[in-house]
Parts: structure tokens; sequence; C-alpha cells
């Protein structure tokens, strides 16, 4: 049966934004570099120019050197390597000089604390147009034909935008949507731990912790996962995203028990929600089904066959329970009722696999017989209900007739036949 996952998150967006020109670069101090680097200029390919922004640039290391520094000059010097970064053709060619001119920016927000404002519309605006010319790149691949190369591209704008903003948590969370948007987890990871390295801030920790423990799940690796969600429930218990996280990843790394305290806690504080109860029932039967495969695997023996056999009998009349309650409630639209008669009449199906391959004597035989038939009684009325919902369901009419006859209801099964003619 499918395990119903539910309230998956989601990771941002794809937006355009620009950042206002008076923001404060926190995280910028991690970045100065020593005076004296700031002297040279970091090449951007092996031809150099004889004449351009890269020759101004070294005009301007000429007059600091002689006469100090200068806060016009210093101003001209980050604008410069920022006109010669975008005079490249290839975003990837532009790294170095956007790194010069981040630096530059840095040492003169670091000299002239006065006037930080003019700095930081510098790398503001060269950041925004380095995230926004990635972020039209992967929104017309979402309307065109994708190729590799542009998203290639798309990747070396946001990575030439996080190079001006380190702290840019937009750039880092589409880069990573990027990654992950097209399969390429590990590159996923690796970005957001990135961001972790430049951000203290509380909620963005949270919030980027989250997207990883949300990518491990999607990218097979459910043990870290759960890892990373329990280290989230530790600080956010009251998170129902968290909550649901840890709930998927317990049951996608075959820890269904855990998966059903968490549901069970859900559905005593939220006993309305139909979600919960649903999800409950399909960890249990997923409980039942593990230990019955366990008992069959290892020919029955167990150190206490009676409490196992008691354990595996009390997973599926939990899930007769919910359903119970459900449909006196009406709360069980099609799918609902789909799941309940596919739960009862699998788990008939395995009591009968059981007793024939595994030697039970005598009130345990008995019980799984009764067992047998009571849970097919309670799959045909699920049946029946879904037979009248949907009277022209080959499926539905099938099953119905089968278990008719498996039941021993000859007139009833005969009766179905001859009204649908099979």
């Amino acid at each position: 049966m499918r395990i119903k996952l539910f309230y998956l998150q989601k990771l941002n967006m794809l937006n355009l934004i620009t950042r206002k020109a008076s923001l404060v670069l926190v995280f910028g101090i991690f970045f100065i570099t020593s005076c004296s680097s700031l002297n040279k200029t970091e090449s951007a390919s092996n031809k150099q120019q004889a004449s351009g922004p890269l020759a101004e640039i070294e005009s301007i290391n000429m007059l600091i050197e002689q006469d100090g520094h200068d806060e016009a000059l210093l101003l001209r010097k980050a604008e410069l390597f920022i006109e010669a970064a975008q005079s490249e053709s290839l975003p990837s060619s532009r790294k170095p000089l956007y790194r010069n001119a981040r630096n530059t920016s840095i040492d003169g927000i670091t000299r002239f604390s006065g006037n930080t404002q003019e700095f930081n519309r510098i790398l503001n605006d060269a950041w925004s147009f380095e995230h926004n010319s990635g972020v039209r790149l992967l929104q017309a691949r979402g309307e065109e034909s994708s190729t590799e190369r542009s998203l290639n591209k798309a990747i070396e704008h946001l990575e030439n935008a996080i190079i001006i903003q380190p702290d840019s948590l937009s750039s880092y969370n589409v880069l990573s949507t990027a990654y992950y948007s097209n399969g390429l987890y590990t590159n996923a990871e690796e970005t957001l731990n990135r961001l972790l390295e430049v951000s203290s801030d509380p909620d963005r920790v949270t919030a980027t912790n989250e997207k990883l423990a949300f990518i491990y799940l999607e990218s097979g690796e459910p043990g870290k996962s759960v890892s990373k969600y329990q280290e989230l429930l530790k600080e956010n218990s009251t998170s129902i995203t968290i909550r649901h996280g840890l709930i998927n990843a317990y049951i996608l790394n075959n820890q269904p028990d855990k998966a059903a305290k968490q549901l069970q806690t859900l559905t005593d504080e939220y006993p309305d929600r139909i979600t919960y109860l649903e999800s409950l029932a399909s960890v249990r039967y997923q409980m039942f089904e593990t230990g019955v495969d366990s008992l069959l695997k290892h020919n029955g023996d167990a150190a206490n066959i009676d409490m196992v056999l008691e354990n595996l009998l009390s997973q599926i009349n939990e899930i007769t329970v919910i359903y119970d309650n459900l449909s006196e409630n009406s709360l069980m639209d099609e799918e609902s009722i789909y799941n309940a008669a596919g739960y009862h009449m699998n788990g008939a199906a395995y009591l009968k696999d059981l007793k024939n391959n595994v030697e039970l004597r005598g009130s345990n035989s008995d019980l799984i017989d009764d067992t047998e038939v009571e849970l097919l009684g309670i799959s045909l009325s699920y049946w029946e209900q879904l037979v009248d919902l949907n009277p022209d369901n080959i499926e539905y009419l099938y099953t119905l007739y089968t278990l008719y006859n498996r039941l021993e209801m000859f007139e009833e099964a005969e009766s179905l036949e001859q009204s649908h003619n099979f």
C-alpha cells in the first residue's frame, strides 16, 4: 500500500529581489583583507588590458601609494572593478574582479565609516545584477526546453552574487533550489552548508537546517534526515512542520514505531485532523506488515510468539478503530474508503500466509483464523461502499465478487456477476 507523506516543505520560490542601498553589511568583516593586498589587482584572465577599467585601476593604485587612501578614489576603484567584471562575457570570468570590488568596498567602509551608503550601493547594484540574471535564466528554463548550459550559466550568476554579498540569504536559497530542482542534491547540500557558515541569525539557521533535512530525505539519506530533524525539534518543539518532517523521515528510514508515536501525539492534540488519523493508520499497517514479514522470514521463531502475535493484531485493530471513527463521523471520501478496504483485505491475506507457513498451535491458530475472517468481513463492507460510489469500476466489482466467494456468499456473487455481465 502507498504510504501517505504529508505537508512536505517546499524550497523557496524564485523571485527577483533588489536590496536597499542602506543595507548594513553585517557579515562583511569576515571578508576584509589586509591593506597591502588591496593594492594588488587580482587578474580576471591571462590577457592584460592596456586601457579601460583595469588600466584606470592601476593609476588609482599609484595615486593611493603616493598620497594615501582617499574615499573618492576607493569608490571609483570599486566601480571600475565591477565595470571590468560586467564587461566579461562569461559570468565565470567575473569572479576575481568581483572579489576585488568587494574587498575594495569593505576597505572603504572600514576606513570611512561615516559614509558607508555609497560603498553599499555599489555592491548592492552589482549583487542585484548578478542575482536577477541568474533568476531570469532559471525562470526561462521553466518556460522553455531546459539545457545544461543555461543551468550552468544561471549558477555562475548566482555564485557571483554570493561573492559580492556573502551573507545573501536569497541568493543561497535560489542557488540551492536550482541544484535541488535539477537533482543535484549534493550541490544543494553544500550550498546550504555554506550559508550556515556565514549566518548566525537563529531564524535563518533553523530555516536552512530544515531545508537540509528535507534534501537529505529527498536524496535517499533518511538517516541523516532523522538526525537533523531531531536536532531541530529539540530547539523548536512546537514547530508543526518540523514534526511533520521528522515523521516522514522516520517512515522512510523504516522506523514506523517512532513515526506512530509522533503521529499518535498529533492526533491527541488535533483529533479532528483526518490527515493525521489516516497517516497513523498507514504507519500502523507498515508496522503490521513488517512484523508479519519478520515472522515469515524466521519461520515463526520468536522468543515470545504470543506477545508478537498480540502486537501484530493490535496494529490491525487500531486501524479498524481509526476508520470506524472516521466512518461514524462521515469523514471518509472515496480514497479513504479504498485505503481502509485495502488495509483490511491485505491484512487478512497476510494472516492467511502466516498460518500457512508458520506452525501455530492451539489458541493462536484459532485466533488467526477468526481474525482473518473478521478482516475480510470489514473489508467487504468498504468494497460494497466503493461499488455504490462507482458502479462501473472494474477493480471494485471484481474485488467485491472475489470477496463474496471467499466468504461463501455465493448468491451475492452470482447476483453481482449477472448484473454486471462478468
